[in-house]
């Protein structure tokens, strides 16, 4: 037997389908009031279900935008020894450039991908061994080993060794660089 089923006032938010003109047939044992909560309550899940994918969408997208702005890096810990921004008797650059100075330190397993810096720099290898690839060739600094970057072309650096890396950067820098935020700047996008 095919019933009208009544307008049923469940929220603002009613389900896409209009109760009070959707004609239905209803087990004898469902009453049209079970029938509306049941309707309801699979227009809450469906809708639950949306928001949970749209929101897991909006996560990822987010976490692969975040990826592209980043450098990634596991076990690399820096700390900024000294800065020099009165650059002497090269006052035109005062204002312009300054002068950094810091230690990292590389655990066993650490790396730095792909990546540039904001300025050109010396790197002086104090203790370990340092796995330095450049243009997908790889080269092992050791310590006394000190070698210069440009900034400018990417490269990767990672300690494979049993032991820390220890290594002291020089590093001519922007005066607009962050203070206190290392120097690697992520490769852009091409």
């Amino acid at each position: 037997m095919m019933r009208r089923c009544p307008p049923v006032a469940v929220s603002s938010h009613a389900p896409a389908a209009d109760l009070a003109t959707t004609n239905v047939k209803l087990p004898k044992t469902e009453t049209e009031e079970s029938f509306a909560r049941r309707l309801w309550r699979a227009h809450l899940e469906a809708s639950m279900l949306n928001f949970v994918v749209a929101f897991a969408i909006l996560f990822l997208a987010a976490s692969a935008s975040a990826k592209a702005d980043e450098v990634e890096i596991k076990g690399f810990h820096q700390k900024i020894k000294a800065e020099l921004s009165d650059l002497g008797q090269l006052a035109e650059l005062n204002g312009k450039y300054r002068i950094r100075v810091t230690q990292t330190t590389i655990d066993p397993g650490g790396y730095m991908h792909a990546h540039l810096h904001l300025g050109p720099g010396l790197r002086c290898v104090l203790s370990g061994e340092m796995t330095y690839t450049l243009g997908g060739t790889p080269t092992i600094y050791r310590a006394g080993d000190c070698f210069a970057e440009t900034g400018s072309v990417a490269h990767e650096s990672s300690n494979t060794g049993a032991a820390p890396v220890e290594l002291l950067t020089f590093e001519l820098l922007p005066a607009s660089a962050p203070e206190g935020k290392g120097s690697a700047i992520p490769v852009p996008a091409k």
